[in-house]
């Protein structure tokens, strides 16, 4: 199943210590990257020639292209990368197939997208069906109506962060810097934007994002933190310090009275007793207990 599922979606096996090295086509970008720009390194010239002498008639190009670099050609593709960093070979060819490279988060985003719409029609088909005689419909308006107020925010926090995630992929590699390492993490940034655009709902009120008078319901705001994820963790963690200010919390330790103070308290009033032997006794103790660490 597991196999299925990858090949549906397009994705790539993971990496292993062979296929992790830089390849024959790799090279060949960079190389192709490099002349196209006019740049002449001298580790360019070294690259081609060891790039050919690589290349087999007996391979064919797919096999080609996919065999790793042998250690010279190595060395001169890393002299060569730095001629044009952060541009590498592989942030060359992975920028070339960026469509496919990011199709598992493609279709995360039409399917949020359509849940959206879906969500959107059958708010729009309560609003205009408000009065039903019917007491069982009125029912099913009703339940449909919890459906579309508690879920819609966390799908919309969800679609902001696959929307902000193919806006960085995609400038990625219109740059030609887009890596398939780049997209370690994609699904815990959904994940976040979800709960984020879900909560904030509760934590802040819409109205106070704005001072144009715009007024953004919870879709909104939940579609807004799943783009902006580190916006909205820097004003979580400014609430919680203007809580603790709020509630004093740094101070309360201090406010507590330590043990030596309340019993030195507690015989220095003892000290008002009329009887001059229990007065001596307590003024020894307080000697003994001031001399204490």
């Amino acid at each position: 199943m597991a196999g299925i599922i990858h090949k549906i979606i397009g994705g790539r096996t993971p990496k292993t210590c062979a296929s992790s090295l830089p390849t024959v086509e790799h090279a060949e970008a960079l190389i192709r990257y490099a002349s196209e720009r006019g740049l002449q390194p001298p580790a360019l010239e070294t690259l081609c020639q060891l790039v050919k002498q690589q290349r087999s008639p007996e391979d064919s190009p797919c096999d080609a292209l996919q065999k790793p670099l042998d250690t010279a050609s190595i060395v001169a593709y890393a002299e060569l990368s730095k001629s044009v960093a952060p541009i590498t070979g592989a942030s060359i060819v992975d920028s070339e197939n960026v469509d496919r490279m990011v199709r598992p988060l493609l279709i995360f985003t039409l399917v949020f997208v359509f849940l959206a719409l879906f969500i959107g029609a059958l708010s729009a088909w309560v609003d205009a069906h408000p009065n039903e005689e019917d007491v069982v419909w009125l029912d099913v308006v009703y339940k449909i109506q919890i459906f579309l107020e508690y879920p819609a925010p966390f799908l919309w926090g969800a679609l902001g962060s696959c929307v902000y995630l193919l806006k960085r992929y995609t400038d990625l590699a219109e740059a030609r810097q887009f890596d398939e390492d780049s997209q370690q993490g994609w699904g815990t940034r959904i994940i976040l934007g979800a709960i984020l655009g879900g909560i904030i709902q509760y934590i802040y009120d819409a109205k106070t994002f704005t001072n144009a008078g715009i007024n953004l319901n919870a879709n909104a705001l939940g579609f807004l933190c799943g783009i902006g994820v580190k916006v909205v963790y820097g004003a979580l963690e400014k609430t919680i310090a203007a809580i603790s200010n709020a509630m004093n919390l740094d101070s309360v330790k201090k406010a507590t009275p330590s043990n030596k103070e309340a019993m030195t308290a507690f015989l220095t009033e003892q000290m008002a007793d009329p009887d001059p032997s229990r007065r001596k006794v307590i003024s020894d103790l307080l000697d003994k207990w001031h001399a204490r660490k």
